[in-house]
This record gives structure tokens, C-alpha cells and sequence, in this order.
């Protein structure tokens, strides 16, 4: 899974100096190798119960298909000349170095050491010598036929997927740009010495024990505690928990308390308050005061005039006369 996400890497990388068709060809060509390490590795964790290497060892004499095609996938892997994985890899080299992003290039070039590297050390301890766990080695046991033939089937595209996409049917026919090659021998030669340089330093520790990998793990303690635990994990997951995760509860908790409960929500408790005064504005003084009072007053009035209406031709003449007597008696007054 390391490798995987180093691989995507590489993808990555192509995207990252403008040649994203070369990301695709790696991908196809990747999809076959990684595709038969993961099963590879299957058939023999199934053969032997256990994933622990150290617990491995001469499973060759054993499991002669399963070895045979884990060895052209690690061949691929590690950019071994004419397997699939040489031709994508070296594309995307060759973008870097000729896009003249040498830092990317120096980058990817100790990543293709590294992989030779780990990869050559997998398959030492795992197929090669003498078994360190004769129980386990004495009851492993090649793959049914049902696993066999998967494997078989990606070994062949392993090997052969590069080579017939760069010279019998090649990539750039359908995705136009990819399969760039170089034109010098810089590429090749930092390629296939990161490849011998990893290659021979896994043979050397692994199988002579020049250097002893024991001794180193002692005299380097620290930095081997920290790649066998893996720190690398812990220290993105502390990065993550309290840098990102941190950030994120602050954010949250300053979008509900402040934004939530004291903009949004505050707007709204004064809305209502404004919303309760404007309706007792309205029930008590628009319509109490002025709509009601009127509509008072005018009944009021009304009902006093209704007084005086009383239908009687009588009444009526006795009311102009009492009128026009008062405005004699008035107007006597006041000319004499």
C-alpha cells in the first residue's frame, strides 16, 4: 500500500510537469504490476498463514509460480529494463528532466532508487534463502489454480504491457502526448543507477549482510523506531488533529456561538421584540384610539341624533318653532 501511494506519486508528478498523459501511461502499466504484487502477496500470506517476512524465507522451492510471476512484478515495479514498468516511468523522468524541473527529477530519481530498494528486500526475504520459520516453510504450499492463473495472466501484461504500448501500439495514438522518451542518456543512466544502487544495497544487507541490517537497526535506533512504528502516520494524524481538526472546531464552534446564536439568532430575538411593540402599537393605539374611537364617537353621535329622529310630522314643526322663537328672542337682544 506504501508502494501504491508512492506510484500515485509518480502520476502526481507527470501531472505536476505537464505531461499528465505520461501519469496515464504509468497508471495503465501500474494497474497490471501493482495489481500482481497485491495477489502475489495474497498466495502467500494464504501458503503460510502470516504476513510477517521475517517469518518467511526460501518460499521459492515451495512456490515456484507464485515466485516466478512475483518476480515480474517486482521487475516492473522497480523499472527493470523492457518490463512495463521501465517505459512509463522513464516517460515521466524524462518530462521532468527535459521540462528542466530538476529538483521533481532529483525527487523522482530517489524514489526509483528506494523502490529498488524495498522492493529487492521483499522478494530476498521472502523467496529467497533459507526458511526462517521451518513449521510454517515445512507446511507452505503453491496457490490453487484459481490464483495461479490471475497471476499468470498479470505477469504477462507485466512484462510485456510497456513494450506494446510503446512500440506496437503506442500510447500517444490515443492519448495523444504520452510515451515521451529521452533523447540523451541522463535519464536512462540516473534510472537504471537508481535500479542497481537499490537492487544491489538490498542484495548486499540482505543477503551478505554488508552491511549488517541488525547492527545498523542498533546503532540507528531512532530512525529505525521511527520508520518500523511507522511515525509517519502519527505524526500526519497528530498534524491532522491539531492543526485541521483544531481550526475546524474553533470555526464551528465561532459559527454557533457567534454567527448562529449571536448574529442570526440575535437578529431574530429583536425582530420579535420589534415584531411584539409594533402589534401592541397597532391593537392598542391605530386601532384602540384612532379606528375603534372613531367608530365610538360616530355611534355616539349617531345615537343622539337617532333621538331626534322620531318620524312624527308634529315634533318636527314643534322644533322649528322652538327654534325660531329662540332666534327671535335672540336677535330682539341683540339689535333691539
Amino acid at each position: 500500500a506504501y508502494s501504491t501511494v508512492s506510484q500515485l506519486g509518480y502520476m502526481m508528478l507527470a501531472m505536476g510537469v505537464g505531461n499528465p498523459q505520461a501519469g496515464m501511461f504509468h497508471l495503465t502499466t501500474h494497474a497490471f504490476f501493482k495489481a500482481l504484487l497485491f495477489l502475489g502477496a495474497g498466495s502467500v500470506i494464504h501458503a503460510v498463514h502470516t504476513n510477517d517476512m521475517w517469518l518467511m524465507g526460501g518460499l521459492s522451492k515451495k512456490m515456484p509460480v507464485t515466485f516466478v510471476t512475483f518476480a515480474c512484478g517486482t521487475l516492473a515495479l522497480i523499472g527493470f529494463p523492457l518490463f512495463s514498468g521501465f517505459f512509463s516511468k522513464e516517460a515521466i523522468l524524462a518530462s521532468a528532466y527535459h521540462g528542466h524541473h530538476m529538483a521533481l527529477f532529483a525527487i523522482g530519481g530517489f524514489t526509483a532508487f528506494l523502490t529498488a530498494f524495498y522492493m529487492s528486500r521483499l522478494f530476498l526475504l521472502t523467496f529467497i534463502g533459507d526458511p526462517r520459520d521451518p513449521h510454517r516453510f515445512a507446511h507452505a504450499h503453491e496457490s490453487e489454480f484459481s490464483m495461479t492463473l490471475p497471476l499468470s495472466v498479470l505477469a504477462l501484461l507485466a512484462v510485456a504491457a510497456g513494450f506494446f504500448f510503446t512500440y506496437v501500439w503506442p500510447f500517444h495514438h490515443w492519448i495523444p502526448g504520452a510515451g515521451e522518451h529521452a533523447e540523451d542518456l541522463v535519464v536512462p543512466a540516473v534510472s537504471l543507477g537508481a535500479l542497481v544502487l537499490g537492487a544491489g544495497l538490498a542484495f548486499s544487507m540482505y543477503r551478505h549482510n554488508k552491511p549488517n541490517p541488525v547492527q545498523l537497526a542498533r546503532q540507528w535506533s531512532g530512525v529505525y523506531a521511527f520508520l518500523k512504528r511507522r511515525y509517519t502516520d502519527e505524526i500526519y494524524l497528530w498534524i491532522i488533529d491539531n492543526l485541521f481538526y483544531k481550526t475546524v472546531r474553533a470555526m464551528a464552534r465561532f459559527d454557533y456561538d457567534v454567527l448562529d446564536q449571536g448574529i442570526v439568532d440575535g437578529v431574530g430575538w429583536v425582530s420579535r421584540q420589534l415584531a411584539r411593540i409594533q402589534r401592541w402599537v397597532d391593537d392598542r393605539i391605530v386601532d384602540g384610539v384612532f379606528v375603534n374611537g372613531a367608530g365610538y364617537v360616530s355611534q355616539t353621535l349617531g345615537a343622539g341624533v337617532r333621538l331626534l329622529q322620531t318620524g312624527f310630522a308634529q315634533f318636527y314643526l314643534l322644533v322649528v318653532a322652538f327654534g325660531l322663537s329662540l332666534l327671535v328672542l335672540w336677535a330682539v337682544r341683540v339689535f333691539g
